[in-house]
């Protein structure tokens, strides 16, 4: 089991999920949930000091894009992750708009805007498809804030825009979001990628240069495993929107309070269990 990544193993705490009843299923759900928080097994989550350490690194990179008149943030990902991407442009976008700045968010999905409402999978696998997209996105730009999601440190398509990134550091600061170690990152050819290069080279890449950020804060496995992000995506927007929140106020909230603020709403499931339960329930009885 060790050789798997953790986002691809079966979680122990939802592995009778499919035999328990509406109300079990809802508490397994945030018993996974805290995970996102707490960590997995000795791993830190998104609550450790040294993961937000690195949240206050980008909330001051972002900062400094937003003043910047000639710099834009580039939020990029396959799938789930692309989505999100989407959703959090899209809001800090109109942040923006309201405060009469000019919007600073920018987006990429593997597959194109198609992507955002239906599955487009080939492309996640094409690092030049990836790398293409960055620039053309980018090209009237002199500082780019790239942030690189895939749940999984697998996505070749978020690879080729990380090695480009690493490529042009006079204008690009790569971060990779994702939640397995460096370690277990993919190491799969994929043979649009020159020299057999992995994603698993250009993570230990990012891990290695200063500039570069990797945040892959371990979340432990889906309570359903699959290719369809749950704990990932939860994790990916609180980052997210964490980051870009603050970074657009001048206020002293500390990064911590916010994350806390996050585990306050997931802990709400918990004592919402029954009406969530009954909600369930009656979907599947409609």
């Amino acid at each position: 089991m060790d050789s798997v990544p953790y986002t691809e193993q079966r979680n122990t705490l939802t592995m009778n999920v499919d035999t328990g009843s509406v109300e079990n299923i809802v508490d397994l759900l945030h018993e996974c949930n805290l995970q996102v928080f707490n960590g997995y097994e000795n791993h830190e989550g998104l609550s450790d000091e040294q993961f937000l350490n690195k949240l206050d690194r980008l909330v001051t990179l972002v900062r400094e894009i937003l003043q910047n008149e000639k710099g834009i943030i580039v939020i990029s990902g396959c799938g789930t992750s692309g989505r999100i991407g989407f959703l959090a442009s899209t809001f800090f976008n109109q942040l923006c708009i309201e405060r009469n700045l000019p919007p600073k968010y920018r987006y990429i999905i593997a597959g194109g805007n198609s992507a955002l409402v239906t599955s487009v999978e080939a492309s996640e696998d094409d690092p030049v498809i990836g790398a293409t997209e960055l620039k053309k996105i980018s090209e009237s730009f002199e500082h780019v804030l790239f942030i690189g999601i895939t749940c999984g440190v697998s996505a070749p398509f978020v690879g080729g825009q990380l090695e480009y990134c690493l490529d042009n550091l006079q204008k690009f600061t790569p971060v990779l979001i994702g939640f397995n170690p460096v370690s277990m990152a993919r190491r799969i050819y994929v043979p649009k990628w020159p020299n057999g290069r992995t994603f698993y080279d250009i993570a230990l890449r990012m891990e290695k240069t200063s500039e570069a950020i990797v945040l892959n804060p371990i979340i432990g496995p889906e309570p359903i495993s699959g290719s369809s992000r749950m704990k990932g995506g939860t994790a990916t927007k609180i980052i997210l929107d964490t980051i870009f929140y603050l970074a657009s106020t001048n206020n002293s909230i500390k990064t911590r309070d916010v994350i806390e603020e996050f585990k306050t709403t997931i802990d709400r499931m918990k004592t919402e269990r029954m009406k969530l339960a009954t909600v369930v329930q009656q979907a599947g009885d409609w």
